[in-house]
């Protein structure tokens, strides 16, 4: 970060792309409850911007199941310690192998 003093104002050059927010946002004129929301929507676009970088290979799918297939699902990923998903995955790829199926 440097000072450069020109005519009647000073002149801030910053490098970093951070530190130019947090200049910017600092010297922000607005009511706090303002700046209250913004940083609560800065939150919420980080969290999603992480969620979705984990979901990369993922692909969410619906599909109608019985009431009864849904309590072994629940039964099963209870039992096992691990996310339905993670049961389904398992005896699709246990069944895929147990056919001999090639990928």
């Amino acid at each position: 970060m440097g000072f450069k003093k020109n005519s009647n104002s000073i002149n801030i050059e910053v490098e970093s792309d951070y530190y130019k927010f947090i200049l910017l946002f600092d010297s922000w004129i607005c009511l706090p409850d303002t700046k209250q929301i913004f940083i609560q929507s800065i939150k919420k676009a980080y969290s999603q911007k992480k969620f979705r970088t984990k979901q990369v290979g993922k692909k969410q799918c619906s599909f109608n199941l019985s009431q009864k297939s849904i309590n072994q699902l629940a039964l099963l990923a209870e039992l096992q310690g691990i996310p339905k998903n993670h049961i389904l995955e398992s005896l699709i790829n246990h069944k895929i192998l147990e056919l001999g199926v090639k990928q």
